[in-house]
């Protein structure tokens, strides 16, 4: 897959910081804006990726000297008047049939699920998030785009659109990059992926919000067979003394992660709430004395959340489906590839590797031979010792690692 993104602007906004250094090669957590971008699609399956440069383009070639990120990455050069359109237009010969459109002061934690192939009547398929005015209404399963923002549009797009060449093609020539996607949404069938919130780095405020982002951390940790033993198969703990919890090692290495700062969640699968095998006054009476139990050991939670549907019902929060995570990353407000989970099962694990966080499975080596997990460790204690370690993850070069 293709990215192109748009690094051409003056940032303006963010003056007088970009007088010096273009937005997205302002530093954020330790490295540039741009860097956490890439990193981003690297994750999503992007490989290929062209960078539309014009202000301060000398820049994008001083930084471009050092990279490693292990994708092949073509600098653009275009002079400093140009538009975005004119950009595109300048490197449309480099372009794939599809593409993902990137802005390079935006950034979002969308799911994997939206770079999937556009079906064939499909020419687009928008990122957005609720946020007025906006560019952006829906009405009856339509997309419409508008050039200009409104209070009547409910919704903008930040980049990270799934674009077809040909559909893009015949408004090309049109003003602007707005008008130009106004265009491709009257014209056919347009897709959309909602996410909760994203970053920008396009004036001081926002880069101060961006910049506490990605310095936060999440430890997700499955509930059953980490930090209680889990019950029998096909059984459910219904009752708080059937509770029986790790060693004092393990209790003291998550209260160390709390303490250096990561934050905490629980993400746990309970079908026996959709299985009509457990009730939610049941399953609350167990949570509470597991907090307790903890926070009489000094460890706090950020977050609990479960997934109370039955295996069959389709649903986004069960894992291995990643809507836990999506959910916590978003009230938290931390980007999923700063982020660890540890969990007794390979499906605990995965949906986080698979947005580019990592994971640690605990089981013995025998029970791990089949597991597409990388890491496994004997205990919880072993496991966060290893995320402390090793748990920053902020370099692109290393996020293979």
């Amino acid at each position: 897959m293709q990215a192109v993104i748009l690094v051409g602007g003056y940032g303006a906004r963010l003056h007088p910081i970009t007088l010096e250094t273009p937005k997205p090669l302002v530093e954020v957590a330790g490295v540039p804006f741009l860097n956490h971008i890439l990193r981003k699609l690297k994750s999503s399956g992007v490989s290929n990726v062209i960078l539309l440069a014009g202000y301060k383009s000398e820049k994008f070639k001083d930084w471009l000297s050092t990279q490693e990120s292990g994708l092949r990455i073509t600098l653009k050069i275009t002079p400093e008047k140009y538009s975005p359109i004119e950009r595109l237009r300048a490197a449309w010969p480099l372009l794939d049939n599809c593409f993902i459109l990137c802005y390079g002061d935006n950034f979002a934690d969308f799911p994997n699920s939206h770079m999937r192939n556009l079906s064939t009547e499909s020419s687009a398929r928008l990122l957005i998030t609720m946020k007025s005015p906006g560019n952006v209404s829906l009405e009856d399963s339509h997309v419409y785009f508008s050039a200009n923002r409104s209070d009547s549009n409910l919704w903008v797009e930040l980049g990270f659109s799934v674009i077809k060449k040909d559909a893009l093609e015949t408004h090309l020539l049109k003003p602007s990059l707005n008008e130009s996607l106004e265009g491709l949404a009257k014209d056919g069938k347009v897709e959309y992926t909602v996410v909760e919130s994203y970053q920008s780095v396009s004036d001081p405020v926002r880069l101060d919000r961006t910049r506490q982002y990605f310095r936060r951390r999440i430890l997700f940790l499955d509930r059953d067979g980490i930090l209680n033993k889990a019950a029998e198969k096909w059984n459910y703990i219904r009752l708080p003394s059937q509770l029986e919890f790790p060693t004092t090692e393990s209790v003291n290495a998550i209260r160390e992660a709390k303490r250096v700062g990561w934050f905490l969640s629980v993400v746990s699968n309970q079908a026996g709430i959709g299985r009509g095998l457990l009730s939610y006054r049941e399953l609350g009476d167990v949570t509470e004395a597991l907090l307790s139990f903890y926070r009489g050991h000094g460890v706090v939670f950020d977050s609990v959340l479960y997934c109370h549907h039955s295996w069959n019902d389709g649903c986004k929060c069960r894992k291995p489906n990643p809507g836990l995570f999506i959910t916590t990353a978003s009230l938290i407000q931390a980007p999923l590839f700063n982020c660890w989970v540890i969990g007794d099962q390979c499906s605990d694990v995965l949906p986080l590797t698979q947005m580019g966080g990592q994971g640690i499975h605990i089981a013995s080596d025998e029970k791990s031979e089949s597991c597409q997990c990388k890491l496994v460790r004997r205990n919880t204690n072993e496991a966060v010792e290893y995320i402390l370690k090793h748990g920053k993850g902020m370099d692109l070069a290393t996020s293979d690692n």
